[in-house]
């Protein structure tokens, strides 16, 4: 893995950090990846339906990241795949090396 593809993803923003992810929906389980195109890719078992692939994505987040969800924030793609979330309170080098700790395809 290259872990400059990964740092493409996240962005630091002081005590907040961004984290750009692409969401694949529907999937058969729920899982972190990194694309070969360098996108963060999260896969969820929820449908894009009613908000539900969203709330999932937050809470797969916050259950690696050991943060309570009231700490994400999705600040743009309510309705894309392409999705970037706020996580407050978190610093950029704790994120990524959780993230990459957590990543199917090490």
């Amino acid at each position: 893995m290259d872990k400059g593809m990964l740092s493409d993803c996240v962005v630091d923003k002081g005590s907040d950090t961004l984290v750009q992810v692409f969401v694949q929906p529907r999937a058969s389980k729920t899982g972190l990846s990194l694309h070969s195109n360098g996108r963060l890719r999260l896969s969820v078992m929820a449908a894009p339906v009613e908000d539900a692939a969203n709330e999932a994505v937050i809470a797969h987040l916050s259950k690696i990241l050991k943060k309570n969800k009231t700490s994400f924030r999705l600040v743009a793609g309510q309705h894309s795949r392409e999705k970037t979330i706020l996580i407050r309170d978190v610093f950029y080098q704790d994120v990524l090396r959780i993230l990459e700790n957590n990543l199917t395809n090490k």
